[in-house]
């Protein structure tokens, strides 16, 4: 099925921005693929397929300016055919396309691996169950290709799990990002978040006073400790009064004075 939606007049939705005449938009509460793709298809879109190493580093920008470091769908999924794996505008990928699976992936663990997720950490795709939450981008606009017809020597099969990344082919450089108030976002800017920046304030906090906590507990131990220990050596090398003497008087015992 060709999936087809239009940009009217170059401009987008409150919220989305226009990248080579199409629209995304970050949506900032994690859902299962399945609610990413009703909630993309009730505004007239699909989930943004990250099918070219621009789209894909224009999708992490767009999730990383609302949740640092979070995993996201990236409209990738073999539900239809285990081991065929289609875009969410129904292409199907293969073997010579644009893709980066952490090593050994997918791999359909326990036969229930069906999407793929971007995995942020590894910096890299996985296949995962499609029922987990995560981040998404929703796509509008006109799609450039046709359902692809397809046999096992031109997609990528799940046995395929030693496939990194295929030669960037012919594709050209970024064009500038625009939204409605000509805002301009440089993909080649895309950059890791500190650990500050991947935390919420609260967590952060938490973990400041469980360090200094930590901290004071540990001066306590060390102080109990050395304080039992230096009492201990000074009862061993001090000297030890002996019984007090007797004399024998008679029937009876007197002490020395």
């Amino acid at each position: 099925m060709l999936v087809s939606h239009s940009v009217k007049g170059d401009k987008c939705l409150k919220d989305y921005v226009l990248y080579g005449g199409i629209c995304f938009k970050a949506f900032p509460k994690a859902v299962t693929y399945s609610e990413a793709e009703a909630i993309c298809g009730a505004e007239g879109g699909i989930v943004a397929p990250a099918k070219t190493e621009q789209l894909l580093k224009l999708i992490r920008k767009l999730v990383y300016s609302v949740r640092p470091m979070y995993n996201f769908w990236i409209g990738l999924d073999d539900r239809r055919t285990e081991g065929v794996w289609r875009w969410s505008d129904g292409t199907v990928l293969r073997a010579e396309d644009f893709q980066t699976w952490v090593p050994g992936e997918p791999n359909n663990y326990q036969g229930t691996q069906h999407c793929g997720r971007y995995w942020a950490s590894m910096e890299q795709w996985d296949d995962v169950v499609c029922y987990v939450r995560y981040l998404f981008v929703c796509q509008i606009g006109q799609t450039t290709t046709k359902t692809q017809s397809y046999t096992p020597s031109n997609v990528v099969q799940t046995s395929a799990v030693r496939i990194t990344r295929s030669p960037n082919r012919g594709v050209t450089p970024p064009t500038p990002l625009h939204n409605d108030n000509k805002t301009t976002l440089k993909l080649n800017q895309v950059r890791r978040p500190t650990v500050k920046e991947s935390l919420p304030g609260w967590k952060v906090g938490l973990i400041i006073i469980f360090t200094i906590v930590g901290l004071v507990a540990l001066m306590l131990l060390v102080a109990f400790f050395t304080r039992s220990k230096f009492f201990r050596f000074k009862r061993s090398i001090m000297p030890v009064p002996g019984p007090p003497s007797t004399q024998e008087y008679g029937s009876q015992t007197k002490l020395d004075p």
